[in-house]
């Protein structure tokens, strides 16, 4: 992974889909509680990134290194969210969790409202593998990460569903059909 802004995702995996499901996908998955919570915004607009902005920072947010710095838990919380939502889109609707990640902080981040850009750069059926990055104003890299985020295997619930499609389901669009999942 580069810490340069230029080319920074060109050998990233694209978002499968087009341009109006990934609207459709930004809407639901914007609207989790705990990327409101984190104070995030979601974009999806680029094919290729997942960003998720502080749109809203609060002095909940600050304490890092005893200053005005962003506090290390929510750049974690807004890297896990990031990561964790470009798995749903990767593995197509199904629950996913992160299930490693390593985080490097670089400098502190005192800027208003960094960006946290996240992309695939590599996927099996079930996992997919990201890295990340936390900018600044003119793109200055602050945070690198990468990670690991797996497809969750959920014991059917009360409703009968497996919850491999709840956020597909969600978001008004269909999952894949199973044997897609399978070979995807």
């Amino acid at each position: 992974m580069t810490a340069s802004g230029a080319g920074w995702a060109a050998g990233a995996l694209d978002i499968p889909g087009p341009a109006d499901e990934r609207a459709a996908w930004q809407a639901c998955l914007g609207a989790m509680p705990i990327i409101d919570h984190l104070g995030g915004a979601l974009d999806l607009a680029d094919p290729r990134i997942v960003r998720l902005a502080l749109a809203t920072r609060t002095q909940a947010h600050e304490g890092g290194l005893g200053t005005d710095a962003l506090n290390g838990a929510i750049i974690a919380g807004l890297l896990d969210c990031a990561m964790s939502v470009t798995g749903i889109l990767h593995l197509r609707g199904r629950t996913c969790g992160t299930v490693q990640m390593s985080i490097q902080f670089m400098k502190p981040v005192r800027t208003a409202h960094p960006v946290v850009e996240c992309v695939a750069v590599r996927r099996s059926s079930s996992v997919v593998f990201v890295e990340a990055r936390l900018t600044e104003g003119r793109g200055r890299c602050s945070v690198l990460a990468t990670g690991v985020v797996g497809a969750a295997t959920l014991a059917r619930c009360a409703s009968g569903r497996d919850g491999r499609s709840n956020w597909s389901e969600r978001a008004a669009l269909t999952a894949l059909p199973e044997q897609d999942q399978a070979a995807a």
